[in-house]
């Protein structure tokens, strides 16, 4: 039992992790929008939370000793902190309005903007079929394969209280 209680914090976050991959895996969003979101809004309150459990730990050591464990606890807060997206998805899918958001028009253009290291952005600029409204529009990976220019996308989405879309 003593030892089960010592191990409790690693378990319990390997199990947080792992429950964290099931909505990734069960929605479709665009551009990476639930880790910029986890990354950008999450990501500093566990690293805050992160540094003051480990200060008293790192401030006592050796250079190298602190340098370390800085090191492991950036990569532990990077690592839940991405493991949140799914939480984040099952949060904004669950506040979300019932209303979607449809896009519908012939491709006039298509791009991919690779300014980060972490992902890239896939783009459509849509004539919309209606309004005939020029509209630039991130897409996934494999719409972005499927579609080529003067053919007609339509997709629709749902975008929950977060900002996050998703279907």
């Amino acid at each position: 039992m003593k030892e089960l209680a010592k191990n409790a914090a690693p378990l319990f976050l390997v199990l947080y992790c792992l429950i964290g991959v099931f909505p990734i895996l069960q929605y479709s969003y665009l551009n990476h929008e639930p880790f910029i979101f986890a990354l950008k809004y999450v990501g500093p309150l566990f690293l805050l939370a992160f540094l003051y459990f480990y200060w008293s730990n790192i401030r006592y050591q050796k250079l190298l000793i602190k340098i370390a464990l800085m090191f492991q606890v950036i990569m532990k807060v990077f690592f839940i902190t991405i493991m949140t997206a799914g939480y984040i998805l099952l949060i904004n899918d669950l506040s979300s309005k019932p209303e979607t958001t449809c896009f519908s028009g012939n491709v006039t253009d298509k791009w991919a903007n690779s300014e980060s290291l972490l992902f890239t952005d896939y783009n459509f600029k849509l004539k919309d079929i209606n309004t005939g409204m020029v509209k630039s529009l991130n897409v996934t990976k494999k719409d972005f394969d499927q579609h080529k220019i003067g053919e007609l996308y339509s997709e629709c989405f749902k975008e929950g209280i977060l900002g996050i879309r998703f279907k």
